[in-house]
């Protein structure tokens, strides 16, 4: 027997969520900007009314009053560039247009127009502008397929929003007469209405302009009803030309966040990044020393098949990633899935004024802050979380309490240390900002090695002459206990008097830190959200026309109690009826099939009573028509790479049945997607959820009981998958050579090899070798149906035996130390002897605990970050590519053997 050595490969570790190559793209509202102080009383920070656009390599970011402008290679680092040579830079709602190589400015109130070939300095010049109309709030906008430009404006709680065409190559002189567009219609718009909940019996200001073209649609988007309001949001209008006729969208506000930490997504600006994804860049509210004190937020947006416009922004002021591809939005908010785990959580500090008790630093309200006597060296804030928990990211928001900070001396260098501990007494080094000279008001500080910690504290290094304050610390990560209770008990009243508002009340829960209140004009498309902190929600923002439907999620310290939504790619796999028979679970929600044999599919819908039209013929159309989070792949073992293929660039998570593919090529390419998407992809396999091959592992790896491993043997197998009953599809792909890879050695030496190497810990063996064997080839004609694979270590040995030919079906493993043994029989039956001079001890073990003892409850928890993958776990693709390749060598073992 020849032996054929398995051939050491680098792999990269799958991009997890906490992983070190993620920690420079991860961002949270508000953005982290260097918010310039204003000129006037009272001392206060303001950005608002922005505009962005990716310009020669760079996007440039724009806001009122700021004195300048900002640059990033990646919407995640800010460089602030100062400006002289626009003379309205200090306007309100500055717009900007990109026409070939040149980058246009103007602002509210003045017809001036400035342009730039290189906006990294600060050497504009003025247009020969002939524009000849006041406005306020200027939009251009061009028409990449009639290369017209036009300007829209509007700024009023009267007058409407208007529109013109203009001709850049004559001094952007107007073409036509500016058209009226969208008029004010609080009576019929409750979110038009001003008010902290909507409820001033006057007018709001319809404001913000901006034009966006998609699938030959033009999309009118404006803010109202006040910038000062949480409820701050953006409604749209559509049509097939720039300048109209234009017909509201009845899913507006489509940008609307009047809930978490920070709330407000309006005025605010549509673009495309390098990649081709769409983002909104918006105002957000803080309002408290003045009612223009705000700051600006970043939100994935997309159209959905029909046209409409959305705008992720429920959890964006929680960590979220910025993707370097193009992504696929409607399925993908971006969320890092981290909880908070500092909300309302007991604190105390060196000192605190009265008013700013240490209390408000971690009650999630912007609004509201600590602050501490002095700002000299020393003093600090603390926070117990309770228990000790791992810590992902800290978000730092400064409150400049005291400051007296004006234009001319805007920037405050913050320098503090943050400790963490276990028993609030010995402190160790988390994050050290002692020598920081930035102004980083809003700092995310993602770890690039996530520590556990119950006690967090945070101390000023640095003498200032304001206060020490914090407006938010806020704790991201997980806690690793049990989820809310689903959402009970919902209520939901329209005011008879004023079909505007609608008051929502709902079962309170004991373990929760809020809810996601959902809504939308279509039952299938609850694409609107607020969070909410108390179990009721009355609202004053809907359409008195419109009809709504509502959903209501909980939340906590462990995740969201939503249920994730599934795909199933195939049914040709007879493992999919362990997932079908868990059809009404609440953790899942299987929202479409893909499987093109219709006789299987009624089949399958009679057995198991799902509904007909939630299948499809195709992967592609299930996932365009269902925007699944995940897709479970009951499909061949060769489809698998053709599923993440499909899944991947759209975001969406992948779990396969074992092993991951048919061979290495297959297999490496689903890493390659998979990495570069940022998505999970998982094999599943039955023996992952045995307890006795887990307690094998404590005693053998954790524990070390027996000493160093020097021998394991897997068994398993049964009489044949058509002895055993295998339905005729599943035996179709399953003894096909190309479909499954091989038989038996496929079929359960898999099994084998994902033990083995869990075992050693992700160690490629030295060297593979196999011995294959048709006993019935007139029942297996094309493949194999035993199968032993030997497995050789530095000082261990391992034997895989795989067979279509056992008496009785088996899956044992028995593992051989230096000073004794352990012997998994089956799932339950578990035997040891840690030296000769003691007995064997049999065991009978009880189930494993709820996240970890199926697959699909599994899947869903690792989606909302509440089970992470270890790169040696069962399931995770770093042992599974090496699977792959120990398949792969054994196969190729029995070909070299067979050329001699």
């Amino acid at each position: 027997m020849k032996n054929t050595k398995l051939i050491s490969i680098l792999f990269l570790s799958i991009i997890s969520w906490s992983s070190q190559a993620q920690t420079k793209n991860i961002v949270s509202n508000p953005i982290n900007l260097n918010y310039r102080f204003q000129v006037d009383e009272p001392s206060r920070r303001e950005a608002a009314d922005p505009v962005l656009e990716y310009f020669n390599g760079k996007y440039y970011l724009f806001a009122s009053v700021s004195g300048g402008y900002w640059s990033s290679p990646d919407l995640v680092e800010w460089s602030y560039i100062p400006c002289k040579t626009i003379d309205t830079i200090e306007e309100y709602a500055p717009s900007i247009l990109v026409l070939n190589d040149t980058l246009y400015f103007i602002a509210s109130n003045s017809p001036r127009i400035f342009y730039t070939t290189n906006p990294d300095i600060d050497d504009w010049r003025p247009v020969n502008a002939k524009f000849e109309y006041d406005m306020t709030d200027p939009a251009f906008f061009k028409d990449d397929d009639t290369g017209k430009v036009y300007l829209y404006w509007g700024c009023s709680d009267k007058d409407p929003i208007m529109g013109v065409e203009i001709d850049p190559s004559n001094g952007f002189k107007s073409i036509g007469t500016p058209v009226k567009l969208i008029e004010h219609n609080p009576e019929k718009h409750g979110w038009e209405v001003p008010g902290k909940n909507n409820d001033a019996d006057r007018n709001g200001w319809n404001e913000g302009p901006c034009m966006n073209k998609h699938n030959g649609k033009y999309y009118l988007q404006y803010a109202a009803p006040g910038t000062e309001y949480r409820i701050y949001g953006d409604g749209v209008y559509v049509g097939d030309n720039p300048l109209g006729p234009l017909t509201y969208m009845e899913n507006s506000p489509f940008s609307f966040k009047p809930g978490g930490f920070i709330g407000g997504a309006g005025h605010s600006h549509t673009f495309q990044d390098k990649y081709g994804n769409y983002w909104r860049v918006s105002t957000m509210v803080k309002s408290v020393r003045h009612k223009f004190e705000r700051r600006l937020g970043l939100f994935p947006a997309y159209f959905s098949e029909d046209g409409t416009m959305h705008t992720h922004a429920v959890w964006t002021d929680y960590p979220f990633y910025i993707p370097d591809h193009k992504a696929d939005f409607e399925t993908n908010n971006c969320s890092m899935n981290w909880n908070l785990l500092s909300y309302n959580k007991p604190t105390s500090a060196s000192s605190s004024l009265p008013e700013f008790d240490s209390k408000y630093a971690n009650d999630e309200q912007i609004e509201t802050w600590w602050s501490a006597q002095t700002g000299n060296i020393g003093e600090w804030w603390q926070i117990d979380l309770g228990k000790t928990m791992e810590v992902n990211a800290i978000q730092v928001n400064f409150a400049d309490q005291d400051f007296t900070n004006r234009a001319s001396n805007s920037y405050v260098f913050y320098q503090y240390c943050i400790e963490i501990s276990d028993d609030g007494q010995k402190w160790e080094p988390f994050i050290d900002r002692t020598q920081n000279m930035k102004d980083m008001p809003h700092e995310l500080i993602v770890s690039d090695n996530p520590q556990k910690a119950r006690y967090i504290r945070i101390t000023n290094t640095k003498d200032m002459e304001g206060k020490f304050s914090l407006s938010g610390f806020r704790v991201f990560g997980s806690e690793g206990g049990e989820l809310p209770e689903k959402v009970s008990g919902i209520q939901v009243q329209r005011n008879e008097n004023d079909k505007r508002r609608f008051l929502l009340n709902w079962d309170g829960q004991a373990n929760v830190t809020g809810y996601i209140v959902r809504w939308g004009v279509k039952k299938d498309e609850l694409k609107s959200a607020t969070m909410v902190f108390t179990n009721q929600l009355e609202g004053g923002f809907f359409n008195r026309d419109s009809p709504y439907y509502f959903s209501i999620d909980a939340f906590n310290e462990n995740g969201v109690t939503h249920p994730v939504r599934i795909g199933i790619d195939g049914l040709i796999h007879d493992h999919v009826n362990g997932l079908l028979s868990n059809l009404s679970r609440f953790d899942i929600q299987i929202v479409g099939i893909a499987e093109k044999d219709k006789d299987l599919v009624q089949r399958y819908a009679k057995q198991y009573g799902f509904d007909m039209s939630i299948v499809y013929s195709t992967v592609e159309e299930m996932i365009e028509k269902t925007k699944p989070e995940a897709v479970c792949a009951f499909n061949s073992i060769y489809d698998h790479l053709h599923t993440v293929e499909v899944c991947a660039p759209k975001g969406i998570h992948v779990m396969v049945e074992k092993p991951l593919a048919v061979n290495s090529e297959h297999a490496n390419k689903m890493a390659e997607l998979s990495r570069k998407h940022n998505t999970y992809l998982l094999t599943n396999y039955e023996t992952t959820w045995y307890p006795s091959n887990h307690e094998a592992y404590k005693m053998v790896v954790t524990n070390h009981e027996i000493g160093d491993i020097r021998k394991v043997i897997v068994c398993a197998g049964h009489k044949g998958p058509k002895e055993i009953g295998c339905s005729q599809e599943f035996l179709d792909w399953l003894t096909d050579p190309v479909l499954n890879g091989g038989g038996a050695v496929i079929d359960f030496g898999c099994y084998g090899a994902n033990l083995i190497t869990w075992l050693m810990q992700n160690e490629e063996p030295l060297s593979v070798s196999a011995v294959l064997q048709q006993i019935k080839p007139e029942i297996y004609p094309k493949v194999d149906d035993e199968a032993t694979i030997i497995l050789t270590y530095p000082k261990a040995q391992a034997i895989i035996q795989a067979s279509w030919n056992w008496p009785i079906g088996r899956k044992d493993m028995e593992i051989y130390g230096v000073t004794g043994y352990v012997k998994a029989l089956n799932s339950t039956d578990f035997s040891f002897r840690l030296t000769e001079e003691k007995p064997e001890i049999q065991e009978k073990l009880s189930p494993l605990p709820a996240l970890e003892n199926e697959p699909f409850g599994y899947f869903a928890n690792v989606i909302r970050g509440k089970v992470k993958v270890a790169t040696t776990d069962l399931s995770s693709l770093e042992n599974n590519l090496i699977v792959v390749k120990i398949l792969d060598a054994a196969r190729k073992s029995v070909k070299e053997n067979a050329q001699k």
